[in-house]
């Protein structure tokens, strides 16, 4: 296994380091003031934490301005996802971009986090009457989820032994709990009406994060296995009430078709992949084929984004009339980096920049601190409801308010934006892997990398504006003279390349260089593209240049909905000028690339005349189009 290295041995430059600025002065360094009564108020792992089904629902903002009752017991977890992936994300920003005020401030909150913990290592939301009960709705393994990703984050910052050992007696304690190849059922659900809601249960599965990376920092055996006994556990279910695509009698179903909730699909099958690369069976490895064959091929939209709003269509993705949730598209992006680091194989690194730089960044707002909770590839409105009575769009549920920028989304759940600030530090951290004194860069993007091979500390500094532009500087400097191996994907869409300042040959989709470096090294690459012409599900056609994804730009007004006590943050819609977004695309007619994106030939519908237009990359949108029927 080709092992990425430590958290925060990458840091971002150039235009990714602005990005991550613009949300650190914004959302995620303060999404605690914005809504302190979620976060500071709520002391849900310490002197709130939940004690029977009732605790909370009369004293507490439970995490939405307008609750449903059907999923009151789902509501009182709510408040440990907003904190602890809040924390991942901000944890994260401060220590890549070196803040010192938000580094303060991170430092005050894992403190604040781990002094909660118990004598026995319990780091959760509940008190004892309902610790590790399972039956009912409860957030016990996925509160525990979300804390320690982000403490695990600060422990290889910092290095802080005694970060280490409180993230390890939590994760001993939930063996204790749960002891491995026992008859234990961690995710045991109700099939009373009551409990339908069993969201925080299925949400529970990602606690195989934690027990992988214990395996990595400790090579120890047992985390694992742990890791493909949950996933054995979890398919003892009925799925009546839990989700289910993740199942392996479902998977392997020729006939069953994905509906659950997206974020539980995307994110559990890590626990599949664990299981198919650790336990030694054909059928998880089977299945885990056909999981991914199903959402990359039948799920997943032009930009990359594999569908869910909030659930999952069953009648596959189509850029128009199906949307996908924030939270999807982090959790996507961690199992295609998990896939990554198992495999080694490129295909995975291309989905990776083709989801963070086409539909993450496009359901951003440009240049400003706030997200879209739901958005679509062919975006014509973001008014609250979806793209409603806009052309070329059905309308569906009328009384949604997912498809609008907001810096919290509490109308609906503030769980998207905390995702948004996790999403560039993942993609950071899956730049770069080494396994024996072969270095390999996967991804790539303006960045500082700093580690060590052999004992001499090398320094990897890339300039570029990749992918939105594809020359690359790369400047290798080695304390030490050393003999090792640096690999550098080359990216599919490449049609050639230029390299020089050192010899290198190609095998198996990468350049390699094998050499005794020292000093500083230079190196010049250019990946050269060509702007093709792709199909879409419904036979549409959208144009790529490289790894982007281009849009035909619509001008928009934006209206302010809501404003928030501290400054400058808003919620914001956004509706289209006009409507000169209807074309036909006359496919023969010649893609020309030109500084700012492709000039495309179109037949305007109204006019019915030819025309010229530009496409930008939908990453740089608001209100876009990006498939076309062909002429």
């Amino acid at each position: 296994m080709n092992r990425f290295l430590p958290f925060s041995r990458t840091t971002p430059s150039g235009y990714l380091k602005k990005y991550m600025e613009v949300d650190l002065s914004g959302f995620v360094g303060h999404l605690d003031e914005l809504i302190p009564s979620l976060i500071i108020e709520d002391r849900i792992y310490g002197a709130d934490r939940r004690t029977n089904l009732n605790c909370g629902s009369n004293s507490l903002d439970l995490g939405v301005l307008v609750p449903d009752e059907a999923a009151s017991n789902q509501y009182r977890w709510w408040n440990c996802e907003t904190q602890g992936n809040w924390l991942d994300g901000f944890v994260r920003s401060a220590i890549l971009l070196q803040d010192e005020a938000m580094l303060a401030k991170a430092k005050f909150y894992v403190e604040y986090y781990l002094a909660s913990q118990d004598k026995d290592g319990y780091l959760g939301i509940y008190q004892e009457d309902l610790r590790f009960q399972t039956g009912i709705e409860n957030g016990e393994l996925w509160s525990q989820s979300v804390l320690l990703r982000a403490l695990f984050a600060y422990y290889e910052y910092s290095a802080s032994e005694l970060v280490f050992l409180k993230i390890r007696a939590a994760a001993d304690r939930i063996m204790i709990a749960f002891p491995a190849n026992s008859e234990a059922r961690p995710f045991s659900n109700s099939k009373e009406p009551e409990h339908s809601f069993c969201t925080g249960i299925g949400h529970g599965l990602t606690i195989v994060d934690i027990f992988f990376w214990l395996y990595k920092t400790t090579d120890e055996i047992y985390y694992r296995e742990y890791c493909v006994w949950l996933y054995k556990q979890f398919n003892l279910e009925s799925g009546t009430n839990l989700d289910a695509d993740v199942m392996i009698r479902n998977i392997l179903d020729s006939d069953y078709r994905m509906t659950s909730h997206s974020v539980h699909t995307y994110e559990q099958v890590r626990a599949l992949a664990l299981a198919a690369f650790f336990g030694q069976s054909e059928e998880y490895r089977t299945a885990l084929d056909s999981y991914w064959n199903y959402v990359t091929g039948f799920l997943t939209c032009p930009s990359g984004a594999a569908i869910g709003d909030e659930c999952i269509s069953p009648t596959g993705a189509d850029a128009t009339s199906t949307g996908y949730e924030y939270c999807g598209l982090q959790e996507l992006l961690h199992s295609y980096s998990l896939m990554l680091e198992l495999t080694s194989a490129p295909v995975w690194a291309e989905r990776i920049e083709r989801l963070l730089f086409n539909a993450a960044m496009g359901a951003h707002l440009q240049n400003e601190s706030a997200v879209t909770y739901c958005q679509t590839d062919n975006c014509y409105a973001l008014s609250g409801k979806f793209q409603l009575n806009q052309p070329h769009c059905r309308t569906t549920d009328e009384n949604q308010s997912r498809y609008k920028y907001s810096p919290t989304h509490q109308d609906v759940a503030v769980c998207c934006v905390p995702n948004a600030g996790r999403i560039l530090p993942y993609y950071l951290m899956a730049m770069y892997a080494l396994k024996d004194d072969v270095l390999t860069k996967y991804l790539f993007g303006p960045s500082d990398l700093n580690t060590a091979i052999k004992g001499s500390r090398i320094h990897i500094e890339e300039k570029s504006n990749y992918p939105f532009q594809t020359n690359i500087s790369l400047n290798i400097t080695v304390m030490d003279e050393t003999v090792f191996t640096f690999r550098m994907r080359i990216p599919e869409w490449v049609s050639c390349f230029d390299l020089t300042g050192i010899e290198y040959k190609v095998l198996d989709g990468f350049i390699v260089i094998s050499s005794v470096w020292h000093d500083t090294t230079e190196i010049k690459l250019r990946f050269h593209r060509i702007p093709s012409v792709k199909s879409a599900r419904n036979g549409d056609a959208y144009i790529n240049l490289g790894g982007l994804t281009m849009a035909l730009k619509i001008p928009a007004q934006a209206k302010t909905v809501r404003t928030y006590p501290l400054e400058g943050f808003s919620d914001r819609h956004y509706t289209a000028i006009s409507d000169d977004y209807q074309l036909r695309l006359c496919a023969e007619k010649p893609l020309l690339e030109v500084p700012d994106g492709v000039q495309a030939w179109f037949i305007n519908e109204a006019t019915n005349q030819l025309e010229q237009r530009l496409l930008v990359p939908m990453g740089k949108t608001t209100l876009r189009r990006v498939t076309f029927p062909k002429e």
